[in-house]
């Protein structure tokens, strides 16, 4: 006879982490194809 256990296998997509040994984390201070200006006379 069969058991009545089920099994489920999920795919979580995409998992983002820093490397153990990552000497800096770069940002970007605007969503992609927008720009930033800053003003250099302040």
């Amino acid at each position: 006879s069969e058991s009545d256990t089920n099994d489920v296998a999920m795919d979580t997509g995409a998992l983002y982490t820093l490397p153990a040994g990552a000497d800096f984390l770069m940002c970007y201070s605007v969503a992609e194809g927008y720009y930033s200006f800053r003003e250099l006379s302040n």
